[in-house]
């Protein structure tokens, strides 16, 4: 799959990927979340001793994609087969200029289902909610030994 526009590139991921996309995990966690969770926090959900080879093998079951301009990977987002959205990331210094969008228009296009879901983190939350999701409840997960606060969203498809 490759959408092309003017600013960037969707195409599917590349096992060679997985580096790349880790560290836009890691960094945006670290930069763009750092407003509503602690350093703790942060270093809980996106530790830089995780082992990005297993961590990446948790998308390979979903349709996971990359947004790329020049080369480089601006954000990545994948879904499962039932609607559930796994991860959608966009690099710190690209946010607010629509990646995430398009991003998230194409995972949901791809997949023919009647509910869509995520766990938002705080931050992502309003974004979900500008798509038509609902927060069913707050969650508290773990992460390496510390809770951290999400919420469970869904969006019916009309």
């Amino acid at each position: 799959m490759n959408i092309d526009s003017n600013f960037l590139t969707l195409r599917s991921y590349q096992d060679a990927d997985a580096g790349e996309i880790f560290k836009l995990f890691y960094d945006t966690v670290h930069t763009i979340n750092k407003f509503d969770y602690s350093d703790v926090e942060l270093d809980a959900w996106a530790s830089p001793s995780t082992d990005v080879s297993s961590w990446a093998n948790k998308t390979l079951d979903n349709k996971t994609i990359v947004a790329v301009k020049g080369g480089k990977i601006l954000g990545f987002g994948d879904i499962d087969m039932m609607g559930f959205i796994g991860h959608l990331y966009v690099h710190g210094d690209y946010v607010d200029l629509g990646i995430g969008t398009v991003i998230y228009d194409y995972l949901e296009s791809s997949i023919k289902s009647n509910v869509y879901s995520t766990f938002a983190s705080i931050t992502s939350k309003n974004f979900f909610q500008n798509k038509g999701y609902k927060v069913e409840r707050e969650n508290t997960v773990e992460r390496n030994g510390v809770l951290l606060t999400n919420y469970l969203m869904t969006k019916n498809k009309k």
